[in-house]
């Protein structure tokens, strides 16, 4: 495990419950080393997937960072004047670090989506957004898909695998992928666990010790944990 790495400690029974609610910024942050049909949901994330590619620039500077956030006030929106953040992104930006936790596959809070120029010298190309957070996104650079779903018991994670691991796929095969939540603990690595077991065969035990090796607060919800348990068992189940 990387050393020293922590997340915010936002709730003590579910991480990232309330996705809309600012963290406190008194909390340690440091970084070392209305819902849809499930169908409808689907049909959109698809075209999702289908759509949102990143700009391309001429032919000699494809993906090339620009430099145009380089005095930036805030990550979450670049072209205000000043950081309504409670955490300020000065400081957010600082002190975060991109962890690579498996071949192609980068795992964070939802801060770590506005290091574009880290981002792009680590070859990311797609960034999964699992926070149900609002941020400016950085289309020139990198194809987004946002996933609606709370840290929640009443949500069923299960019901976004197949898009999640088809987006994280192509990820790794155009670039690398950023998946991030609100914190990083609970829904991030929850889609990265499904993309394991679905995509890669590892077993959910495995793919646990594989995050944690990076992020020992790698904690996804109960019920998250029980609806990967039983795609562990369907995956397992087809060979």
């Amino acid at each position: 495990m990387a050393e020293g790495f922590d997340y915010i400690e936002q709730n003590q029974f579910l991480d990232e419950f309330d996705p809309i609610a600012e963290e406190d910024p008194k909390q340690n942050y440091s970084a070392k080393g209305s819902k849809r049909s499930h169908h409808s949901s689907i049909v959109q994330e698809e075209a999702q997937i289908a759509t949102r590619k990143p700009s391309q620039v001429e032919d000699d500077g494809k993906g090339r960072y620009g430099g145009e956030e380089e005095e930036i006030y805030c990550g979450r929106f670049p072209h205000m004047d000043l950081c309504a953040c409670d955490i300020q992104c000065s400081i957010a930006l600082r002190d975060i670090n991109l962890f690579e936790v498996y071949n192609g596959i980068f795992m964070g809070p939802y801060q770590s989506s506005f290091k574009t120029k880290q981002l792009i010298e680590a070859g990311v190309t797609h960034i999964l957004n699992a926070s149900c957070r609002e941020y400016t996104k950085r289309h020139k650079y990198f194809k987004y898909l946002d996933v609606q779903i709370y840290d929640a018991h009443t949500e069923n994670a299960k019901n976004h695998f197949r898009i999640t691991n088809r987006f994280i796929e192509e990820g790794r095969r155009e670039g690398k992928v950023l998946v991030h939540s609100v914190q990083g603990k609970s829904r991030a690595p929850t889609f990265i666990l499904a993309y394991l077991i679905g995509k890669e065969r590892i077993k959910l035990k495995d793919g646990l010790h594989t995050l944690r090796q990076f992020v020992q607060e790698v904690e996804p919800n109960e019920v998250f944990m029980s609806q990967l348990a039983e795609y562990d068992l369907e995956i397992l189940s087809k060979y």
